[in-house]
């Protein structure tokens, strides 16, 4: 069995807008339809965990009780923070699912996923377990002290982390439960993983696949939204 998360937690306080990005609408639907729909569409996915404040509870199960692609689904109301809400989402799965079983987990707020890569992390996955997107690093990076370059350092080396990501059920749920216990928070759920010393083999994503995160990840999205 696979199970998607997908996560529809955050309070889009970079982009200081009232409404929650995955709520924003774009071509008259919410944003996190955009992907919730790719999932729903794959047929390697069994069911669809969403995770959501318990504010817009009622406002997407009326979305998706009714949406157009239809996928065995249940709703889970998320914690204060990513993490939190991804182990929500797991404690749920606890009795449901075996170590046989996998998580696939995305963020709504990567909305461009597409069929490709969520084939190609499942199917990565049936040898290597634990699975990572990632996309290159092109531009010249460094780290800073303050205002001015502290140093630069090996983009080859370096790389940015995307969603989605697939686990074995019990290897990140007790990852989970490991970094609750410890009280530590990490930005991705592939980090807990590493910080148990697992490896977590790394496939190639997609730029278009990018996180919308300020006003220019808008436009940049409302004009290839417009341009399909």
């Amino acid at each position: 069995m696979i199970y998607a998360i997908l996560l529809l937690g955050g309070s889009s306080k970079r982009l200081n807008i009232s409404t929650p990005k995955q709520f924003l609408k774009f071509n008259n639907r919410d944003l996190f339809t955009y992907s919730y729909e790719t999932l729903a569409r794959n047929e390697n996915i069994d069911k669809i965990i969403l995770v959501t404040g318990k504010n817009y509870l009622e406002h997407v199960y009326d979305i998706i009780s009714n949406f157009k692609v239809h996928k065995p689904f249940e709703i889970v109301i998320g914690g204060e923070s990513r993490q939190e809400s991804v182990f929500n989402a797991l404690n749920y799965l606890n009795d449901k699912l075996s170590n046989e079983d996998k998580v696939l987990i995305h963020d709504s707020s990567r909305p461009l996923i597409t069929s490709k890569i969520i084939n190609n992390i499942i199917e990565a996955s049936k040898e290597y377990g634990n699975v990572s997107t990632y996309v290159p690093t092109y531009d010249s990076i460094a780290s800073i002290n303050g205002d001015y370059i502290e140093k630069y350092l090996n983009r080859d080396e370096i790389i940015s982390i995307q969603t989605p990501q697939i686990f074995n059920f019990k290897d990140i749920y007790n990852a989970h439960i490991k970094a609750k216990k410890e009280n530590k928070i990490y930005t991705d759920d592939a980090s807990l993983l590493v910080n148990d010393e697992k490896k977590i083999k790394l496939i190639k994503g997609d730029r278009f696949n990018f996180k919308i995160t300020t006003f220019d990840d808008l436009m940049i999205l409302k004009s290839i939204l417009e341009e399909e």
